[in-house]
């Protein structure tokens, strides 16, 4: 049993905001997280 694909756009949402929040802590992480939302991006 999977999250509605509403579920799973409001997680992208709320997780980039606290990615945003913590820019320049990890930028390997941040680069795999913007690689993510960039794959999210390209296929909506």
């Amino acid at each position: 049993m999977g999250w509605p694909a509403e579920r799973k756009l409001a997680y992208f949402d709320w997780a980039a905001k606290v990615v945003e929040g913590v820019r320049g802590v990890h930028p390997e992480l941040e680069a795999v997280f913007d690689g993510l939302i960039a794959k999210h991006i390209e296929l909506s």
